[in-house]
């Protein structure tokens, strides 16, 4: 989107706080009355220049105010040339020597090491089983992300001179590279929250190299890595941040095949250690949030590492999470680092005017205020990529008939209200919109940008459809659903997708957006389908969490609701995990990457006809199997079983 920088400070309405925009009114320009469009409280005095007057609906300040709190409190500064640091955390534990087969015979760098092990075999014996295939290579997950890692140090070099990365290692203990230096930190200090804290960030104060000039050195420490020990995964992601933290704008990227077991943020406990766990990813996420560094975790198929946790810490940061083939590493590697952070410390706030109101869960009910009787809801996004994509839904406000007023302290027995009470007030032809949002710029630079639009009013549903924008109500519709399924609300997440399902659908036919509903409906199916599961195991061992959450007595309601959520939680398998946190990212890009129209094949040479030959009928079948392309069986909805 296009920036207009404007001069000057943005004027807010003294009632409502709404900012001054191209769709008010104002007079005159200097000491005029600008009436509020969005509560209608006229604003006295307010003098503005000529090119203070906003004349575009999208326009952008820099925040002076937050610039001078910034100033007075900031312990570290961008580096110079706007570079970025990229941490990469490597899992080295035992397991992290599990191979897996490559047909033909490779020459895999940082092979030496294995080279130099088989001269221990004095006797030359084979060690080949008697059937097994000699033409090929079996490659462990360490190499596979030695090689990964190794590829983005190249890329970093070649496309990024100026950047800085650091090496991060981990198994029973953490370990610090540069391409110069190394260091690292073990015992009872990976049980001390600041003590990681203090050795990351001194560990961050020696990057000082670019990647230009570091390239050999760290890609020779990354293929002296060696398998062995435990998983101290928590420490190493504290580390990996406060590393990363000396530079707004930078990446943390996490490579694990195991289940955290050392030091804080270990998973492998009772219900109470995983509680204590998960805060710590949850502070640890909001740590990077601060400091603008983007968290991706990347686990290996085949593994359980509770990535239900680990996510947080990719969703607070706006990183990715997915699930790999050792053998696609380098490839998930190179998408991860394609999405780059435009702006840290982001926060939206959206208003509405005075006949709308905002349609919020309870939980969230804290982040709507009314002020000069209008609603606004906020969000705090943290780090922000260019698709980045934050939705609010609203509903319109019914206005009570007079009559029904005077009934409104009646006791419950008393005359049913009329309908006329519960019909909408007689609404404009137009309402305005206002999204304030604030960030940081990679440079640091605080900034307030201002997005204004007035929409027609209808109360069509058809003709409110006939102009609905798809990917927008997608996109919105995949975050409720992500949302209860976080809270342990399985059935109420599928319930949701099952509502929506049929709204979407008449909104892509209508708009000729059917591609839209195409991979929502694909990926919706994918989720519910691993919601189901879950729902069916819990049965299987004898539990039925919905049921009791339903039958529940007011009471003790919440109690059943938190104690759920941490059962499925603890439960959580990772495949269902990821399907969550990507449906959560559902948008537009998800869109365009399903639809991409492939390569069109080559068209087919001309055959010549052949004879017709007499053939025996097939028998009949005993039932019709109707036509091939039938639905089968809809997994967005409930069932009863």
């Amino acid at each position: 989107m296009e920036e207009c920088l404007m001069s000057g400070d943005p004027v807010f309405c003294a009632s409502c706080g709404a900012a001054l925009s191209c769709v008010s009114k104002v007079v005159a320009c200097q000491a005029s009355t600008w009436v509020c469009d969005f509560c209608g409280h006229p604003n006295e005095g307010v003098v503005l220049d000529e090119e203070e007057v906003p004349r575009a609906e999208t326009v952008q300040y820099i925040d002076r105010a937050a610039a001078s709190k910034a100033a007075a409190t900031a312990t570290s500064l961008p580096r110079a040339g706007g570079s970025k640091t990229v941490v990469f955390c490597v899992d080295t534990s035992g397991s992290m020597c599990v191979t897996t087969e490559v047909s033909g015979k490779k020459n895999l760098k940082g092979g030496e090491r294995l080279g130099s092990l088989s001269s221990l075999n004095t006797e030359r014996a084979d060690q080949y089983l008697p059937t097994q295939r000699r033409d090929t290579t079996w490659v462990s997950r360490l190499q596979c992300v030695q090689g990964a890692v190794d590829t983005q140090f190249q890329q970093l070099a070649s496309q990024y001179p100026e950047s800085h990365v650091g090496l991060v290692s981990f198994a029973s203990e953490v370990t610090f590279g540069t391409g110069d230096s190394q260091c690292n930190i073990g015992g009872d200090k990976l049980l001390t929250f600041e003590d990681l804290k203090e050795f990351g960030a001194g560990a961050g104060a020696k990057l000082t190299t670019p990647i230009s000039q570091a390239r050999a050195g760290l890609s020779k420490k990354v293929f002296e890595l060696e398998e062995g020990g435990q998983t101290a995964l928590g420490p190493a992601l504290l580390v990996s941040v406060a590393v990363a933290s000396q530079t707004p704008g930078s990446s943390v990227i996490v490579c694990t095949d195991g289940l955290a077991n050392v030091g804080l943020g270990s998973l492998d406990g009772g219900a109470e250690e995983v509680a204590a766990a998960s805060a710590f990813y949850s502070t640890v996420g909001t740590l990077a949030q601060q400091h603008g560094v983007t968290v991706s975790v990347i686990t290996i198929q085949g593994t359980d590492c509770k990535l239900v946790e680990l996510s947080k810490v990719a969703e607070l940061t706006g990183g990715a999470v997915n699930i790999v083939n050792p053998l696609k590493l380098a490839d998930e590697f190179a998408s991860i680092m394609a999405d780059t952070i435009v702006a840290t410390a982001c926060q939206v706030e959206m208003l509405v005017s005075k006949q709308l109101r905002f349609r919020i869960d309870a939980d969230v009910e804290d982040r709507v205020r009314e002020v000069g009787g209008v609603q606004r809801t906020e969000k705090s996004i943290g780090n922000v990529t260019k698709d980045t994509e934050v939705t609010f839904e609203y509903s319109i406000v019914k206005q009570p008939a007079p009559a029904a007023r005077k009934e409104e302290h009646a006791p419950a027995a008393a005359t049913p209200m009329p309908a006329a009470a519960a019909t909408v007030a007689p609404l404009p032809t137009q309402l305005p919109f206002q999204v304030i949002i604030r960030f940081m710029k990679l440079d640091g630079t605080p900034c307030v940008r201002i997005i204004t639009k007035t929409r027609p009013v209808t109360q069509n549903r058809e003709e409110a459809e006939k102009h609905a924008d798809a990917a927008v109500l997608s996109t919105h519709m995949a975050q409720q659903t992500v949302e209860l399924a976080a809270r342990g609300e399985y059935t109420s997440a599928r319930a949701k997708t099952f509502a929506n399902k049929e709204l979407l659908r008449r909104v892509t036919e209508v708009t000729d957006q059917k591609e839209v509903y195409a991979v929502w409906h694909s990926d919706a199916r994918h989720v519910n389908k691993s919601l189901r599961k879950a729902t069916k195991t819990e049965r299987k061992q004898g539990r039925n969490l919905s049921g009791d959450e339903a039958e529940a007595p007011p009471a003790t309601k919440g109690l059943k609701s938190v104690a759920k959520c941490q059962s499925r939680r603890m439960e959580c398998a990772d495949s269902t995990a990821r399907s969550l946190f990507n449906f959560r990212k559902f948008g537009s890009k998800t869109v365009e990457a399903k639809t991409k129209p492939a390569a069109a094949p080559p068209e087919p040479k001309a055959a010549k006809p052949e004879k017709k030959r007499k053939t025996k009928q097939p028998p009949k079948a005993r039932s019709d199997s109707g036509s091939g392309s039938g639905s089968g069986s809809d997994e967005c909805g409930d069932e009863s079983s």
